[in-house]
């Protein structure tokens, strides 16, 4: 497997999932508290070495194969990981100012970028292939 499709697949690794979901849910708690720096280590650092370890230790085999695997493969384009990053970004905006519609619009952008090739025909593939 390349060190593509690492990046790509360990992103569905329950691991990963658990860890990105924990860590984004911690760190917009803490920013509500307006602790910055502890909040941006909240933020990254658990979903770094998640990703390190997943890397280096993980066999993703399973998981390209798999049906997600296969989504992930056609719809997981760098404009979806962007704006999966701008939904967290608005999450966080809306911790700081206190505005649980902000973040309740943050959680509905990364999940709609998830969901982005829902309903797509499978012989579509990603933008930047």
């Amino acid at each position: 497997m390349t060190r593509g499709e690492k990046l790509l697949y360990h992103q569905i690794h329950p691991l990963k999932l658990a860890t990105d979901f924990a860590s984004s849910a911690a760190s917009s708690i803490v920013l509500w508290r307006h602790e910055l720096g502890l909040a941006m280590a909240i933020g990254f650092l658990p979903s770094i070495v998640a990703t390190a370890l997943l890397l280096r230790f993980a066999d993703l085999e399973r998981r390209k194969d798999s049906a997600f695997g296969r989504y992930m493969r056609r719809n997981m384009s760098g404009a979806v990981v962007a704006q999966r990053a701008t939904g967290q970004a608005v999450m966080w905006t809306g911790a700081w100012s206190r505005q649980g519609i902000v973040i309740a619009l943050g959680l509905l952008v990364v999940a709609l970028a998830w969901a982005s090739g829902v309903g797509r025909p499978a012989e579509e593939t990603r933008g930047d292939e």
